[in-house]
């Protein structure tokens, strides 16, 4: 079983980061990051985007949060793919983070 998600891409405008807190605006465009998490009978969990595996820190703590959450993860394979360029401030980490919490969310079953 595969699932995909997607969310758009934002430029931000603004942005500020507090103590735990961040706020910022901006507004999104037509072009949009998917994600696809299946999962994986052997191996390592993998990310990649754009079918080029990396390190993925936003990502990589969206899943500790839904392991610490669920309680169980498994072997997966997630996929992040968009054709907007990354590290460019348009938001791609967001996406990437809201597209992988709404596919593992429906993939694990999490109810949230």
């Amino acid at each position: 079983m595969a699932v995909l998600a997607s969310c758009p891409a934002y430029v931000t405008g603004l942005f500020s980061i507090a103590e735990g807190d961040a706020a910022g605006a901006g507004f999104a465009i037509d072009k949009s990051l998917t994600t696809t998490v299946s999962e994986k009978k052997s191996g390592r969990t993998t990310i990649t985007i754009n079918g080029v595996e990396s390190p993925v820190p936003v990502s990589r703590a969206v899943l500790r949060r839904f392991a610490s959450l669920s309680g169980r993860m498994g072997l997966l394979e997630i996929s992040h793919e968009t054709e907007v360029p990354i590290g460019f401030g348009l938001g791609m980490s967001a996406a990437g983070a809201l597209s992988l919490s709404l596919a593992l969310n429906e993939f694990l079953g999490a109810g949230l």
